[in-house]
């Protein structure tokens, strides 16, 4: 039996190739599965777009893999990974920093972060609710479970 490092291995290298197609696939399923979860918890989501990318003039770019907006005042924005780690938490919020100048029709809203995976690397999870993002991840009672942040601690852009 295999253990540890070596398993992740293993599993990196199994996945590898079907990287692509598992996050669409965990896009659709973050889309469809993390509304209600949202809505518990006062954040209303009324649209959900999936795959969304802006390029400015001066070339800086960014791509969203699942945006939820409420209609009042709120966004969720996702970020998608089949393996989660430390280091695609910090991108993403290194990305986030562009959000709004990127993403011009949501400047006057607040932005919540989330970052969805099926594994987690290390504590990779515990590491993104201290930094204030919302963990969605598997679970064995439904599709997804969410890990809330206090509200006093959840980042905004």
């Amino acid at each position: 039996m295999m253990e540890g490092k070596e398993s992740d291995q293993q599993m990196n290298q199994l996945l590898g190739p079907f990287t692509t197609d598992w996050s669409l696939l965990l896009d659709e399923v973050t889309k469809l599965y993390t509304l209600d979860m949202f809505n518990d918890i006062g954040i209303e989501i009324d649209h959900v777009f999936q795959e969304a990318m802006h390029l400015d003039d001066d070339r800086k770019e960014m791509e969203a893999d699942v945006i939820m907006v409420s209609s009042t005042s709120a966004i969720v924005v996702v970020e998608v990974e089949t393996i989660l780690t430390k280091e695609h938490v910090d991108h993403f919020l290194k990305q986030m920093k562009l959000f709004k100048s990127l993403y011009r029709e949501y400047k006057d809203r607040t932005v919540y972060v989330a970052v969805a995976a099926i594994k987690f690397d290390g504590d990779s999870d515990v590491y993104a609710r201290k930094k204030g993002v919302f963990v969605l991840r598997c679970n064995g009672e439904s599709i997804f479970g969410l890990d809330n942040v206090p509200e006093e601690r959840r980042r905004k852009y």
